[in-house]
């Protein structure tokens, strides 16, 4: 019986082959982000964004990030989990920019915001958010008390709106934190439509 002969791609080849496809998967995660910061939902987080400019690192990089993740479900993994990786990314960000900036431990943050106990209904206004871990307890504590309630389906539905869109109001000066607390909120479940860019201590917007 003859032997079957395997051509075999030359490495050169081989190496173009492969960086044609790395460039294409990048320049579809460049249009990804572009529809993301165009879109209705993110528009108002990525306002300071060009919506034509793509993501300013260079394509190595992004195909590196990509390599890494790529094998992950981020649409599957638990929101909890999702906003305790994005925090700890943040802390080494905040401290490694020389933003002065630290977050609250969130032993802290789960014991105050338990100790207010905030209500189904109520307010919760931070003027000084930060990346938002304190509106992030109340969201869950109050959510779980709709949850748990002895309200009809219609009106838990009408509370947890009332929760994200109207309840929540977060406020920072730092435009970054602001960016940063609205991003955290979206990965937590959401209520980052009352995050606000301004200086907590003279005006608090919507309120």
């Amino acid at each position: 019986m003859r032997s079957r002969r395997v051509a075999a791609i030359p490495t050169a080849s081989r190496q173009r082959q492969c960086a044609r496809c790395a460039n294409q998967g990048v320049e579809i995660i460049q249009q990804l982000w572009k529809d993301t910061v165009a879109s209705d939902r993110y528009r108002e987080v990525f306002s300071d964004e060009n919506p034509g400019q793509g993501i300013d690192l260079p394509p190595e990089a992004i195909d590196k990030i990509v390599g890494l993740l790529e094998d992950k479900s981020l649409g599957l993994t638990d929101l909890d989990v999702k906003g305790v990786a994005f925090e700890e990314f943040l802390s080494a960000t905040y401290r490694g920019g020389g933003l002065g900036q630290y977050s609250t431990p969130r032993e802290v943050v789960n014991f105050m915001v338990d100790l207010v106990e905030p209500a189904i209904g109520e307010r919760v206004i931070d003027p000084s958010c930060g990346s938002g871990g304190f509106l992030i307890r109340a969201y869950d504590v109050v959510s779980e008390k709709i949850r748990s309630s002895d309200l009809s389906e219609r009106e838990k539905v009408a509370r947890a709106g009332e929760l994200a869109d109207r309840n929540l109001v977060g406020i920072d000066w730092e435009q970054r934190a602001a960016r940063t607390c609205k991003m955290n909120m979206i990965l937590h479940g959401d209520g980052h439509a009352g995050v606000y860019r301004a200086n907590g201590l003279v005006s608090c917007p919507a309120v």
